[in-house]
């Protein structure tokens, strides 16, 4: 749970922190470029908030070269791997195998703490804080929506005209669902989705205070509303708010996405009625002065946001954006999507590697041949091992081809990382046969003779001394 914790705590900060760069780019870029699309506009605010579902994260290599270069280990002549040099310890045969010493059984390393510390960390309370607080908030958007559906009366029939106005642009639409206009006490213009399907609602005596050609107007925004899939959409957008509900800039983001549908709407009637234009911005005024609470549902129908609409009609010659200004902000808004799921790495590289051949025919050969090479030495390493168990080879024997075994690692090593642990597995080999054999010095057993374990001592502080000159850290844990 701890772990679980502490990624959900480190996820949610690096993409809390990712939103609201991107807000703030997003912002100054519209600002600055005076976007009046309302499509790049609701583009760059649901990519804004895509920045808080960006859990996975990809690695972005840069490379880098390195000043120094690692030098391969050169294997150099050893009588005693070339076999000049006799077993001073003489033949062995048919030893016994020596019993286990209690203190080589790995033991198993304690992992319990404390039922407090696994629960009740701070990471796990914020963890246990932000779901509680999603939930209250689905919660609160069900509920609201229940109230909303049963409380809210679906009001009358419209009159035979409005009707008629409505099933003419329906069918001027080629929209083939049936959306019944209804009349109700106070709520609306607004265009819903209950159970049964769409519904327009209007508000009476709103409604008797416009012309026809007004009404119309109010008629194909609410309808432009359905042709774009606002409502999903707008539904889309809330749940990518969610995982977010704590950032202030995630909701002011989703107010923006809104905000944009309706400016999408409000050209809608523009292009449908151009001579409209200044009726429709007397239509938003009367809506904006509305006394009652529940006329408008939609937040960009009030205050700022009203008043941005109002002069986006009124304005004489509202041209719309250039395809490259579009272009641009859409390819700014999705790099900046993909920075804010890059991980960058250093590439750490050889500068004369880059400039070598790739097809260089020979480093291939020499490669598969360096290969083989290690296969063999391990093979030949592991059954030495096994024959001096069984007490039919010579422990010199065993040192000679973990050595030849070392120096094949070592000659493939590609860092000084991969040089290090090909010396660490040498040491722990020679570690093993040590506290193997001091096992039996102590037990007075055959394979505990002094002379094998003055030479395995050697052999283990022969290797301590390498891993230092390669640069790593000397750990002599033979058993003490």
């Amino acid at each position: 749970m701890n772990e679980l914790a502490a990624w959900l705590s480190s996820t949610l900060l690096r993409t809390t922190i990712a939103l609201s760069v991107a807000f703030a780019i997003g912002s100054v870029l519209l600002w600055l470029t005076s976007c009046r699309s309302p499509g790049v506009r609701r583009a760059i605010w649901i990519i804004v908030l895509l920045q808080g579902w960006m859990i996975g994260r990809y690695a972005l290599a840069i490379p880098w070269y390195e000043v120094q270069t690692f030098q391969a280990h050169v294997v150099v002549g050893d009588p005693l791997l070339e076999g000049a040099m006799p077993s001073a310890l003489g033949p062995q045969r048919q030893l016994p195998v020596a019993a286990r010493d209690d203190r080589l059984v790995e033991q198993t390393p304690v992992t319990e703490r404390a039922a407090g510390s696994i629960l009740w960390n701070w990471q796990s309370v914020l963890g246990l804080a932000w779901l509680l607080g999603g939930l209250v908030i689905v919660l609160h958007w069900a509920a609201d929506y229940w109230r909303f559906v049963r409380n809210v009366p679906l009001g009358e029939a419209a009159s035979a005209d409005d009707e008629e106005a409505w099933r003419r642009l329906l069918a001027e639409r080629e929209v083939a669902e049936a959306i019944p206009l209804r009349m109700t006490e106070s709520v609306g213009p607004l265009l819903c989705r209950v159970p049964s399907g769409y519904c327009l609602l209007a508000p009476r005596a709103f409604w008797q205070e416009l012309s026809n050609a007004a009404r119309l107007a109010v008629l194909r925004h609410e309808l432009a509303h359905y042709e774009r899939g606002d409502a999903w959409k707008s539904l889309l957008a809330r749940l990518l708010v969610l995982p977010h509900w704590f950032n202030p800039l995630a909701w002011r983001a989703l107010h923006n996405f809104e905000e944009a549908a309706e400016w999408a709407c409000d050209d809608a009637v523009r292009r449908d009625c151009p001579d409209s234009a200044p009726l429709y911005g007397r239509i938003l005024l009367a809506l904006g002065a509305a006394q009652t609470p529940r006329t408008i549902l939609n937040n960009a129908a009030r205050g700022h946001g009203l008043g941005l609409r109002i002069r986006r009609i009124a304005a004489p010659n509202l041209t719309d954006d250039s395809r490259m200004k579009k272009a641009c902000l859409l390819g700014a808004a999705l790099a900046l999507l993909l920075a804010g799921g890059a991980e960058l790495k250093l590439s750490v590289q050889n500068a004369a590697a880059q400039g070598r051949a790739k097809g260089d025919a020979k480093s291939e050969v020499r490669a598969k041949a360096a290969q083989v090479l290690l296969q063999a030495a391990r093979k030949t390493s592991e059954i030495t091992t096994k024959e001096y168990d069984e007490g039919t080879v010579t422990l010199t024997m065993v040192y000679v081809w973990s050595r030849r075994l070392l120096d094949a690692e070592r000659a493939l090593a590609k860092n000084q990382q991969e040089d290090l642990e090909a010396l660490q597995d040498h040491r722990q080999r020679m570690q093993r046969l040590l506290q193997k054999t001091k096992a039996l010095h102590e037990k007075g057993a055959r394979g505990g003779e002094e002379q094998k374990l003055r030479a395995l001592e050697y052999y283990v502080a022969e290797v301590e001394l390498w891993i230092i000159d390669a640069g790593g850290e000397a750990t002599n844990n033979d058993a003490e």
